[in-house]
């Protein structure tokens, strides 16, 4: 019995590691959303028209994920405009290799 009790506490320590959040992975979702549209207002106001930004913009206030996603392409500026592109279902082309 004992070690029946044992599997279960680690099994138990294990989902505690995967569910509970980590402070040392970085700020607060809210934070982390905070700075992903301040990054996107400054990095595609030259690009994206009014109503595009205030799209992006929606879609990294409402989805974690989508602004954790930007952040990690933020620095590579064709995958970035792609990514934005593909989030946002632009119709035009997407940015070639050669732009």
């Amino acid at each position: 019995m004992g070690s029946i009790a044992t599997s279960y506490e680690r099994v138990a320590e294990i989902l505690e590691q995967i569910v509970k959040p980590d402070n040392a992975a970085g700020p607060s979702t809210p934070a982390r959303k905070k700075a992903a549209i301040n990054q996107a207002m400054n990095l595609e106001a030259d690009w994206l028209r009014g109503r595009d930004l205030a799209r992006l913009i929606d879609v990294l206030g409402r989805e974690g994920f989508a602004a954790d996603g930007y952040v990690q392409v933020m620095e590579n500026t064709k995958l970035r405009k792609n990514w934005v592109r593909v989030k946002l279902d632009m119709e035009d082309p997407l940015v070639s290799d050669e732009e």
